[in-house]
């Protein structure tokens, strides 16, 4: 059994900064490396 975690951040492309996304990237590599982070960009 994998203990891996999937992530998904979904993400509004028009804004300038994407905290969600970064605050993601740094708890899944703290807390289970090795974690895949899943990217949906929204699109209007």
């Amino acid at each position: 059994m994998s203990d891996a975690r999937k992530v998904l951040v979904i993400i509004q492309p028009t804004k300038d900064k994407h905290i969600a996304l970064e605050r993601v990237l740094i708890t899944s590599e703290i807390t289970n490396p090795g974690s895949h982070v899943h990217l949906f960009i929204g699109v209007d």
